[in-house]
C-alpha cells in the first residue's frame, strides 16, 4: 500500500500519542509528521519539522482561509518545504491531519485526499469549514455522546467517532484506596500550586500524585501527601493505582480515563474555539463532575460524590479503539488507490 502521512500538531502531547496509538496498528503504512518527534514515535517512521510556535509574530488572524500564516518567517518556510518534499517524494494515497487547516489545504493542493481530525468546540469559522468540506472524512477523537447539537448535519455525516484512542499499555498496578492522580496537560493548565496545596490539605489522608509540570515559584512548603512527579514515562502505573483521576477535558485524558475505567473529575483548560469548555459542559450533562473554578472547591464532598458515581465508562458507552480508527483510515486509503 502507498504511504499515509499523519501530521500531528505540537500543542500538548495528545496529538502525538493519538498518532502513535493509531499508526502502531499498521506501522508499514504510516509516516508521522510533526515537531520534536525524533526518538519519540515508538520506532514509527517520522519526519521531524522545525518548530513554528513563534512568539511576537503577526498571525494574520484577519484572513478567512487560514488560522496561522505569519509572513517572512524562515522556520515556517522550511517546515512547509519538508512537508511538501515528503509528499512529492512518497506520493501518499492519503494524509491524516491532526490538526492544521493550513497543512490540510497544502495536501489538497498537492492533490492528496485528507482525513481531518476534528476536535470539539465552536469550530465553525470559514477556515475550519473549508477543511471539513475538503476532507474525505472527519476523525473525531471523542464519543458521539459529546457531540454538539449545533454541528451541521453535513459535518456529522462525515464523522467517525473514537473515544478510546490510547496506546496499548500494560500495567500490573492495582487500584489503591485514597490515591488521587492529577493529570496536568502539556499545553497549559488551570492549576496553580496553591490549588494543589489546598487539595492536599483538604484531603490530608489521601496521596495526591501530580503528573505534569507545575511551577513552585514561591518555594512553598509542600504537604507530605502532595507529590509533584513532573513528566513520567510510566504514567500508566500511576493512573492504574488511582482511585480517582482529576484532569483536563482533553481527548487524551478522557481516553485514558475510559481505558483504565476510572472515576473522573473534569477541570477544563482554556483552549482555542472553547474546545474543552464545550466538552466539559457535555460531560456535566452526562452526570460527570466538572470544576469550572478551582478557587472554591469542597474536595472532600466532591471526591465522595465522584467515587459513588463510579467509572465514567458507565456514562460514556463507547469502546472504539485506535485499532478501529486505523481500520477506518486504511479502508479509506484503499478506496483512494
Amino acid at each position: 500500500m502507498s504511504k499515509i502521512g499523519y501530521y500531528v500538531h505540537h500543542q500538548g502531547d495528545g496529538h502525538r500519542q493519538r498518532a502513535i496509538a493509531i499508526a502502531s496498528n499498521a506501522p508499514e503504512s504510516f509516516t508521522i509528521i510533526g515537531t520534536n518527534l525524533k526518538n519519540r514515535t515508538n520506532g514509527l517512521s517520522c519526519v521531524d519539522l522545525p518548530d513554528d510556535n513563534l512568539t511576537g509574530v503577526e498571525r494574520n488572524e484577519h484572513l478567512l482561509s487560514t488560522h496561522y500564516t505569519p509572513l517572512g518567517e524562515p522556520l515556517i518556510t522550511q517546515r512547509m518545504k519538508k512537508i511538501a518534499d515528503w509528499i512529492a517524494d512518497n506520493n501518499p494515497c492519503l494524509m491524516v491531519v491532526d490538526v492544521s487547516v493550513e497543512v490540510a489545504m497544502l495536501a489538497r493542493l498537492f492533490s492528496v485526499p485528507v482525513i481531518y481530525v476534528r476536535l470539539t468546540g465552536s469550530r465553525f469559522d470559514p477556515a475550519h469549514m473549508d477543511a471539513f468540506l475538503a476532507a474525505e472524512a472527519l476523525l473525531c477523537p471523542f464519543s458521539q455522546q459529546l457531540e454538539l447539537d449545533e454541528v451541521p448535519s453535513w459535518i456529522k455525516q462525515k464523522c467517525y467517532y473514537f473515544a478510546n484512542l490510547t496506546p496499548n499499555i500494560s500495567s500490573l498496578a492495582t487500584t489503591q484506596a485514597n490515591n488521587i492522580v492529577v493529570l496536568l496537560g502539556a499545553g497549559g493548565h488551570e492549576f496553580k500550586l496553591e490549588n494543589l496545596i489546598d487539595l492536599a490539605y483538604q484531603l490530608s489522608n489521601w496521596d495526591i500524585n501530580v503528573l505534569g509540570i507545575v511551577e513552585n515559584n514561591n518555594n512553598f512548603n509542600l504537604p507530605q501527601n502532595l507529590h509533584l512527579n513532573g513528566w513520567v514515562e510510566n504514567y500508566a502505573n500511576y493512573i492504574e493505582k488511582a482511585a480517582v483521576i482529576v484532569g483536563a477535558a482533553g481527548d487524551g485524558v478522557l481516553a485514558n480515563v475510559l481505558n483504565f475505567k476510572k472515576p473522573y473529575i473534569c477541570v477544563p483548560q482554556k483552549r482555542a474555539f472553547g474546545e474543552q469548555i464545550e466538552k466539559a459542559k457535555s460531560l456535566k450533562k452526562l452526570g460527570i463532575e466538572v470544576i469550572f473554578d478551582l478557587n472554591q472547591v469542597n474536595w472532600h464532598s466532591l471526591i465522595l460524590t465522584t467515587i459513588a458515581k463510579g467509572p465514567i465508562i458507565t456514562k460514556i458507552d463507547d469502546n472504539s479503539t485506535a485499532y478501529d480508527a486505523a481500520k477506518m483510515i486504511l479502508n479509506i486509503a484503499k478506496r483512494k488507490l
